[in-house]
């Protein structure tokens, strides 16, 4: 081993390191339920103390953050509050105690489904893209099992699909294959995963191509479509769908592409709701995490993604990056709101 691989793997074990010290659970200085509850002032101000004495740097409402924060505006902020204080005991597995959560549901699900071109289709509120993507690999396996009589199904995905993927199939007790995109399939197999876009360097799966596959070897297809979410079905509206110079297209990825038969998308990116997608679930949960999204969308309307995705699409970003640093480049194709790019020389080290 070189001294430059050795250095490479030192470093790369300092970022684990200081990761893991970022995201593991420490111990705090409360350990217990407290003896005597405590008062609202106290709850609040500890939580300021919290967040001051274990902040970051990094104030998300100066725009100086990437991805992790989709905000409408202050606005908004205040409806979402009150449609949460409103709902906050609810709970839509007793639609004849809630009628008004279910109703929320089914308006939300419709505003998706027809969003992603399938305004016939059927879907469910869950509570996270993870939970998305699990129930969906569930589908495709009782499916399996129950008319394919597949005993022991598997999925084929690329190496570029989201961890959900590798999650679900574990949880699902499936084999699962990360593999570059090949043509070669096995009798086990019932589903495949895609992306558009995917999570680590923005680029779309060829999609009409797997729908081909999937078509061949009656397999489900799955469009991840979480980071996509509200930016991908409006580029076509905003006429950015055709990218520019060649590069950046988007090719179909929603129900008009045939064999599609599942798609998982986030009504939080751009779409500036609660963290809480879209796909078939036979979970129910809080009223209040239905009830924020709905608000969230009839609040903003169109308008707002479609600005969104005509503003974060078609800035210079992507052609501002290796302009303005010729030692760059950008991977693959990206044609919506992620970016990510290497250099070609050593010496500048990204």
């Amino acid at each position: 081993m070189s001294f430059l691989q050795n250095d490479e793997f030192m470093e790369l074990g300092k970022v684990k390191i200081d990761i893991e010290d970022k995201l593991v659970p420490k111990g705090g200085e409360i350990t217990a339920l407290p003896a005597q509850g405590k008062s609202p002032e106290w709850i609040l101000e500890e939580m300021a103390k919290m967040d001051k004495e274990l902040g970051t740097h990094t104030d998300w409402r100066q725009g100086k953050i990437s991805g992790a924060v989709y905000h409408g505006g202050d606005d908004l902020s205040k409806v979402l509050l009150a449609a949460f204080e409103r709902y906050a005991v609810s709970n839509s597995l007793h639609p004849d105690v809630f009628p008004s959560i279910r109703e929320m549901e089914a308006e939300i699900v419709a505003m998706c489904l027809r969003m992603y071109n399938n305004p016939d289709g059927a879907t469910r509120v869950t509570s996270g893209g993870t939970e998305s993507i699990v129930m969906a690999i569930k589908a495709y396996r009782d499916w399996a099992r129950d008319v394919k009589g597949i005993t022991e199904p598997e999925m084929i995905g690329p190496v570029t699909a989201h961890a959900a993927f590798d999650n679900g199939a574990a949880y699902m007790s499936m084999r699962y294959p990360s593999i570059p995109w090949r043509t070669t399939r096995t009798r086990a197999a019932c589903a495949e995963p895609c992306s558009a876009i995917n999570f680590p360097d923005g680029n779309q799966d060829d999609i009409v191509a797997l729908g081909g596959l999937a078509a061949r070897y009656n397999i489900g297809l799955h469009v991840d479509c979480c980071l996509g979410s509200f930016i991908a079905p409006f580029l076509e509206q905003a006429g950015l769908a055709d990218g520019e110079n060649g590069r950046y297209k988007l090719m179909p990825f929603d129900f008009r592409v045939r064999w599609v038969t599942s798609i998982s998308q986030d009504t939080h990116k751009y779409g500036f709701a609660p963290k809480v997608p879209i796909r078939h679930s036979t979970l129910n949960g809080p009223g209040a995490l239905i009830a924020e999204p709905w608000a969230a969308m009839q609040y903003m309307g169109y308008d707002p993604p479609l600005t969104a995705a005509t503003s974060v699409t078609s800035s210079p970003v992507r052609n501002n990056i290796t302009t303005s640093i010729p030692e760059l480049y950008v991977l693959g194709s990206p044609p919506a709101s992620v970016v990510a790019f290497g250099s070609q020389d050593k010496s500048v080290n990204v």
